[in-house]
């Protein structure tokens, strides 16, 4: 039995393979580990070394992590680890081959710290030049397989895709996706954000079924390969509880999906981070979608109130979570804070968004219909004027928003006495009721109806 080397000299023991063998049959066993080294009289390191060595091998012929936890007697987490590391150590590799180059590339650091910063804050135009700017560098200098450059496209592809520009963000995210399968292998936790980056966009092209089976891979192999309560695989989760309730409306699945990640994003990051917000975010709009105000109100308020204090008060998250405690203000007939945060909520994302963004539209809508449900004519018919001729640019003149909304101007007009104008509404708006949902749909009898007592009225 040969002697336990020396502490520091471990690079002078060899283990011989028969003794490693015996020693795998023994694990297989369930024999201890410490009996095995003493056995054998070799360092507790060498056997978790070999064990490592042994376990990438087994998982390279694609045996899955329980599989070979089960065969070697290593914990899970473990292995998780050893993968994790070895992946790392992978990337590194394909940068060493690079060194030279990346010697000369510190001049496009400053130009993607910038673009990030930029696009943290939401101006998103200016993050979009830089990054553009940054890759097309990276590109010449680093070839486009290079770590770096690739997660230079990820990260222009991310602008284009929230900013609602899907055709420019489609081939960078497939090319990107693509690069990293190749380069870092299909379980490598950058090809895996790739996946969920790509998932993302299908479901907001509407590729239902595209989106939802590469959500389910990607979170399956993110929880195979990352330790429990990965900001990545936390990324996914939520993704998937959005895409099954908004998408789907299959609420019962995506609730405690949205609980599990927001407990999880609470506990790994903190009440303030942003990904906890959108955690709390999103389990608010979906309560809020079921009508279930009560259970949505506190918590649209605590995400407004961290939001404003995290991001600031122009901040895109935060205006969303600013129209969506209002819109609930509104369901539950509390008119009067409802009006106060619309009326804030769209100065602001006139400044911020634009006149005419639809985010900015939407929310002039709800303070139009506050106005109207309130009674306050004069100051909803200007309001529902502009949505009128807003939504039939966005949507067309068909479109259910678009004739709800002309709707209730002709009702305004009626209750001001106007009824020429309320007939010259109407009347269209009755036509395309029936176009759209017969004869005897609500919408249509309601449209039918207010349009006879416009005649009463002209007809006396």
């Amino acid at each position: 039995m040969g002697k336990r080397p020396k502490k520091g000299a471990r690079d002078e023991w060899k283990w011989p393979e028969d003794k490693k063998i015996e020693a795998l049959e023994l694990r297989k066993r369930g024999v201890k580990k410490s009996e095995i080294t003493t056995k054998f009289g070799v360092p507790e390191s060498t056997l978790y070394g070999w064990l490592k060595n042994e376990a990438l091998e087994i998982r390279k012929g694609g045996v899955k992590i329980s599989e070979i936890s089960t065969k070697l007697g290593v914990f899970e987490s473990t292995l998780r680890g050893w993968l994790q590391k070895s992946q790392k150590r992978a990337r590194e590799d394909v940068e060493e081959a690079a060194t030279p180059i990346k010697k000369q590339k510190r001049s496009d650091l400053s130009l993607f710290n910038q673009a990030k910063n930029c696009r943290n804050q939401g101006q998103y135009e200016e993050a979009k030049d830089l990054y553009t700017k940054c890759l097309e560098i990276r590109k010449q200098k680093l070839g486009v397989d290079d770590p770096d450059t690739l997660m230079c496209m990820n990260s222009l592809a991310v602008v284009y895709f929230t900013t609602g520009h899907y055709e420019q963000a489609e081939p960078l995210f497939t090319e990107c996706l693509e690069r990293r399968k190749q380069k870092l292998g299909v379980d490598d936790p950058y090809t895996l954000i790739s996946m969920n980056n790509l998932a993302s966009l299908y479901e907001k092209q509407g590729k239902c079924n595209e989106a939802e089976s590469m959500y389910k891979e990607c979170l399956q192999k993110m929880k195979e390969h990352l330790e429990d309560g990965h900001c990545d695989t936390l990324r996914v989760m939520h993704n998937l509880a959005d895409f099954l309730y908004r998408t789907q409306r299959q609420y019962e699945r995506a609730e405690p999906l949205f609980k599990e990640c927001l407990e999880k994003r609470q506990k790994k990051l903190g009440n303030q981070h942003p990904d906890t917000l959108e955690s709390m975010y999103g389990l608010a709009t979906l309560h809020k979608d079921r009508c279930k105000y009560e259970r949505a109100e506190p918590l649209f308020k605590e995400c407004l109130e961290k939001r404003q204090k995290k991001l600031g008060n122009q901040h895109p998250d935060t205006l969303n979570s600013m129209q969506k405690l209002a819109s609930c203000y509104k369901h539950m007939g509390n008119f009067e804070k409802a009006e106060e945060l619309f009326h804030e909520c769209l100065n602001k994302q006139k400044l911020q968004l634009g006149n005419d963004d639809q985010k900015t539209v939407i929310t002039k809508i709800h303070l139009a219909v506050v106005y109207f449900k309130t009674g306050q004519y004069d100051k909803a018919k200007p309001l529902h004027e502009e949505c009128v001729e807003s939504l039939k640019a966005m949507y067309g003149d068909g479109h259910k928003k678009t004739l709800n909304i002309m709707h209730n101007l002709a009702l305004i007009y009626y209750y001001q006495g106007d009824y020429k104008k309320a007939e010259g509404l109407f009347v269209p708006c009755l036509n395309k009721h029936r176009e759209k949902f017969g004869d005897d749909h609500d919408y249509t009898r309601r449209c039918m109806s207010n349009l006879a007592l416009v005649y009463e009225k002209l007809a006396s």
